[in-house]
């Protein structure tokens, strides 16, 4: 199961400490969680592997969620026209920011969110440090609960505003991909004029309580939290309701991300060339099995080569003996091949070598197949008599063997037997092709 590592960057310049949580997908379970200086984040990223998506959330305070009229659909163009587009919403140069786009809304139009250039590099060094490669970051906003429908929870309309009380800040998320972070104290102010936004832009005052904002807010329920929620309740005329937290306000944020609905940073300049630790690992182990394979390969190359060189080194030697058994006479072996050739080439045993070879490949093939072993070879090149000296597990073998050679067209004999442990030793003599009629 894909395991996903989500990191929380703190909302203040002055970095102290991070958050991090380790979530299985599909289980829900946390594997692991911590918080501290990017130190100890970085002894967690080392000690620990996992299989997901490092995703990282940063603070809304430092990014504008907003949408932008652009007609193109091609993409080329939109990236060339969304600055000039959204250009009057920005407090700083258009230059100088980072724009991310998400999905076109209800209206057509492209959801942005917007983040200095220097601030994100800043984030990415930081966590560059800890040894991470994040593949998706995603302002926190963007992370807060909505309505709940059958499968799940999903952001809620585009006019229902769903609050998430995190310590001192307020995470006031506004339909699928706009919101903003504002201190708790200050929640009312905003609330009041997003309200009073609403209540002006339905024209009708007989239409303003039908098209009343919706407001929820999560929360933990202490006391503290309780009297905040009873004001606000009150400033707002009972449009506002509460849902209590099953977990902690970060745990929350990560088990409420949603791919489809964020919108991720990491786009353009910052795209990420690893994208998360998934690939890493994976990529990973294709080298691994790469490496081991052609590690096999060379090592078989290798055996068979040496198994090779053994066996030519061995037939070598045998081939030795066997002309040294032919011709005793012949001290000169170094090159065998020419030395063969050079006595069946002579002219006063041209013929008898010829006869040996003639009768000694005759009497060879039919060695073949059977479980007779060749101890030694005798030429007599007087008589002209081949003498075979073999071993077999029985005297049948030896007599059935005889009696092949002889099918051949060889005039074969079987000399002497003798019984040993657990095999026969015997000879056997070969005097030549039968002549035809004889």
């Amino acid at each position: 199961m894909a395991e996903n590592l989500f990191v929380r960057l703190p909302d203040s310049d002055d970095i102290e400490y991070l958050q991090w949580l380790l979530l299985d997908e599909a289980s829900g379970v946390v594997r692991a969680r911590g918080e501290g200086i990017p130190d100890e984040l970085a002894g967690f990223v080392q000690d620990t592997h996992w299989t997901g998506t490092t995703i990282v959330l940063v603070p809304s305070e430092q990014v504008l969620l907003t949408s932008a009229n652009v007609p193109s659909k091609k993409a080329r163009q939109i990236v060339q026209a969304l600055p000039f587009v959204i250009e009057e919403q920005l407090a700083v140069n258009v230059e100088r920011m980072h724009l991310a786009m998400g999905d076109r809304t209800e209206l057509g139009e492209i959801r942005v969110a917007a983040v200095e250039s220097e601030i994100i590099a800043r984030w990415l060094e930081l966590l560059d440090d800890t040894g991470l490669s994040p593949g998706i970051m995603v302002p926190d906003v963007l992370c807060v609960p909505g309505g709940r429908i059958p499968g799940g929870r999903i952001p809620g309309g585009s006019d229902e505003v769903n609050i998430l009380l995190d310590g001192q800040r307020a995470l006031c998320r506004i339909g699928l991909s706009e919101g903003f972070a504002v201190d708790r104290d200050q929640l009312s102010i905003f609330l009041g004029l997003l309200d009073d936004a609403e209540g002006a832009a339905s024209g009708d005052e007989s239409d303003k309580s039908e098209n009343k904002r919706g407001f929820r807010v999560y929360s933990d329920q202490t006391d503290a939290q309780q009297v905040l929620y009873a004001q606000w309740q009150a400033e707002l005329a009972g449009a506002l309701q509460h849902e209590p937290l099953d977990y902690q306000p970060f745990e929350t944020l990560c088990r409420e991300y949603h791919s489809k609905y964020a919108i991720n940073l990491l786009q353009g300049e910052f795209k990420p060339q690893i994208a998360d630790s998934s690939s890493r690992a994976n990529w990973g182990s294709v080298a691994a099995l790469v490496l081991v394979g052609f590690l096999l390969h060379v090592s078989s190359l290798v055996g068979q080569g040496i198994f090779l060189n053994t066996q030519a080194e061995q037939y070598k030697e045998q081939a030795q003996q066997l002309y040294k058994k032919v011709f005793p006479n012949d001290r000169n072996v170094r090159d065998l091949r020419r030395r063969w050739q050079s006595h069946l080439n002579s002219s006063g045993n041209s013929k008898v070598s010829n006869d040996f070879l003639s009768m000694f490949s005759a009497a060879a093939s039919e060695l073949k197949n059977s479980r007779l072993q060749l101890d030694n070879v005798n030429f007599n090149q007087k008589r002209g008599d081949l003498i075979l000296q073999l071993r077999a597990p029985s005297s049948d073998q030896l007599v059935a063997y005889s009696q092949k050679i002889t099918a051949a067209g060889l005039r074969s004999e079987i000399g002497t037997i003798n019984q040993e442990a657990d095999s026969v030793k015997g000879s056997i003599r070969i005097r030549g092709f039968r002549v035809p009629g004889s």
